[in-house]
């Protein structure tokens, strides 16, 4: 077999490959490789000879042909092609593709090769280990160990570029945030919840701990928000501000991060109530499970005894990416605990109200709307 790419215009059809279709590549046209080699093919339908295509397979020397995926292309059995060019395909061309056509929303990155692969995010190099290319469905393959996020998959298809878990979730993002990376990524179009997985998390703990003595948030009601009577604005100082981004940037997983944010969320509101006629009396007031902390535990959120009318009122605070969404969650939640749970130390608790904190954590603006739900008939 001979070296570098091999010009040939060999006519071929596809043909049943598992649960699509292939074209069969004879080994005189594949250049000199070992057998972990990718190997790059150019090709044509023959119906659109105009329009070329760019795939990958393998190919283990000895054998008499190698067989690409034909999936991308969705060929029907039998069609027509004709094979311009095989050629063997060099690593370091794929971190320079990756560079020309990088995924939406990861221009921040950038794809490094030395004689190994590395990536660099917002200027600073991340480590990338275990790596190896690889092929499926004529797509090319990098597959990489992303430090503590464990593995990631970058793939490169007749669409373009795309970053991957290992579950095929699509990485929407990679930041460098409060000293480590963390990636973000979908799991459906309809979860209101980022998913995130943190890099470097090492430091995790000692990160989100408070100094000594003092209050590691502070919260306080500025004002009403264009006179609504239910919707108030929070005030939060720029260190309340900082250490809340950096124990949401902390989160390892969609968990941590939901959390995180319903701990945060549960503390504006036990800080704000008292500025709007409320006293705080019992933290998840009916909540027997002692294995599990802050926001985690069942029942009602918090306990607060309204000042006017003395009424003991429970509170379901949520703070989702969707406020909407977040309140009829709540809602529903305030009037079951309601009902399930009518006294508290032998008193009867008259009212709940739904507390929703509507807050970007990179805009200055945080507001609180509170509301009271009263039982359908």
């Amino acid at each position: 077999m001979l070296e570098g790419p091999i010009s040939c215009d060999v006519a071929a059809r596809a043909t049943p490959y598992g649960h699509t279709f292939a074209l069969l590549v004879p080994r005189a046209v594949i250049p000199e490789h070992e057998r972990e080699d990718v190997i790059e093919v150019k090709f044509r339908r023959k119906s659109q000879p105009t329009r070329e295509y760019v795939l990958y397979t393998t190919h283990k020397p000895g054998y008499k042909r190698a067989y690409l995926d034909l999936f991308q292309v969705a060929p029907t059995q039998g069609e027509e092609f004709v094979i311009g060019e095989v050629g063997k395909y060099q690593e370091k061309r794929f971190a320079a593709e990756y560079n020309a056509a990088k995924p939406k929303g990861l221009e921040n990155t950038e794809l490094l090769y030395d004689g190994k692969f590395r990536m660099k995010v917002d200027e600073k190099d991340v480590e990338l280990s275990a790596v190896r290319l690889r092929t499926h469905q004529g797509q090319m393959i990098l597959d990489a160990e992303m430090g503590g996020a464990g593995p990631v998959k970058i793939a490169k298809s007749l669409d373009g570029f795309a970053v991957r878990l290992r579950d095929h979730s699509p990485v929407t993002a990679i930041r460098m945030k409060s000293g480590g990376i963390v990636l973000t990524y979908a799991r459906t179009n309809h979860d209101p919840y980022p998913h995130r997985r943190q890099v470097n998390h090492a430091d995790y703990a000692e990160r989100n701990q408070a100094p000594s003595g003092q209050a590691p948030l502070r919260f306080a009601v500025r004002q009403r928000w264009h006179d609504n009577p239910k919707v108030y604005e929070i005030d939060a100082d720029a260190p309340t501000r900082a250490l809340v981004t950096a124990r949401l940037d902390s989160a390892r997983d969609t968990d941590e991060f939901r959390k995180i944010k319903g701990d945060i969320g549960e503390e504006l509101v036990r800080q704000a109530l008292p500025h709007l006629g409320m006293t705080f009396v019992a933290d998840h007031p009916v909540s027997s499970h002692s294995w599990l902390t802050g926001s985690e535990r069942p029942g009602p959120d918090q306990l607060h005894r309204i000042n006017d009318t003395r009424e003991l009122c429970y509170i379901e605070a949520k703070w989702w990416g969707k406020a909407d969404n977040a309140y009829l969650k709540a809602k529903r939640q305030a009037l079951r605990d309601l009902q399930a749970y009518p006294t508290f130390r032998g008193e009867r608790v008259t009212a709940s109200c739904v507390a929703i904190v509507n807050w970007r954590v990179e805009e200055e603006l945080i507001l609180l709307e509170l509301t009271r739900i009263t039982p359908e008939a």
